[in-house]
């Protein structure tokens, strides 16, 4: 037995719709926040403008980390 058998027998086939369900995400582009939060684009730059939230460089695009989310939507939820 070879060893491509042997790596074949131990991790079976996984299909691209399975890999990205099991990705836990991390981060969100300005476009899938917006969609997530019901907000404009406008309305995101005024927050990040204000400081109320937090973009990091991506590789391509800045990105909002899901712990700032979770951050930012946890303050606005204080009274």
């Amino acid at each position: 037995m070879n060893a491509t058998n042997q790596t074949q027998d131990i991790l079976p086939p996984v299909t691209h719709s399975e890999a990205t369900q099991q990705i836990e995400r991390l981060a969100y582009t300005k476009d899938e926040l917006c969609i997530s939060l019901s907000l404009s684009p406008i309305t995101l730059w005024r927050l990040k403008k204000r400081g109320l939230i937090h973009a990091v460089a991506g590789i391509r695009h800045k990105l909002y980390s899901v712990a700032e989310v979770k951050r930012f939507l946890a303050r606005r939820e204080e009274p």
